[in-house]
Parts: structure tokens; C-alpha cells; sequence
């Protein structure tokens, strides 16, 4: 099933405090899961999805995008059913 998550539109200048998704690294999704799985639920091309898995596999972590919290969550629990580990932070 290829879900892919539309974000919402932003009023400019809304007071909306913003979120941050975290994709972690683990031992068990390939680079090509990882990507195939960002690309299908995120809205990013394949490119950028190599560049987060490659930061993730070097890094430990890396930021996928933001927005509100309940756009996040959503995303952080469609890439979850797919296996893989992310964390949701309030930007500061």
C-alpha cells in the first residue's frame, strides 16, 4: 500500500509551533528500504531520501522534515508500520 502524506498548507504568519521528525539508524532496514519508504509516505524525491539514509547511517539520526504535530505523528506512524525508528521533537 503506497500512501504518500499530503502536508497542509500553512497561513503565513501563524503562531503554529513546529515539530521536527527524526528518522534513527537500526541493524535492520537496507538503504533501499529506507528510501523506498521515505519516498512513498514523504513527500521528498529519491535523492534526498539517499542523502537522509546515508546521514542516518553515518550520523545516527537525522531530521526528515517539520511541521505541526499532528502532521508529524501521522508520519511518524506510517514510516513506523514500515519498521522503521523515528522520533517526533518540538523545534526550538
Amino acid at each position: 500500500m503506497s500512501e504518500r502524506y499530503k502536508f497542509e498548507e500553512r497561513r503565513v504568519g501563524s503562531p503554529e509551533i513546529l515539530y521536527t521528525l527524526f528518522l534513527h539508524n537500526d541493524d535492520v532496514n537496507s538503504f533501499e528500504d529506507v528510501i523506498s519508504h521515505l519516498t512513498s509516505v514523504c513527500e521528498i524525491d529519491a535523492i534526498q531520501a539517499e542523502q537522509i539514509a546515508y546521514l542516518v547511517h553515518y550520523k545516527g539520526s537525522c531530521d526528515v522534515c517539520s511541521g505541526s504535530k499532528e502532521e508529524m505523528l501521522k508520519l511518524e506512524y506510517l514510516l513506523q508500520e514500515k519498521g522503521l525508528t523515528l522520533s517526533v521533537k518540538q523545534k526550538s
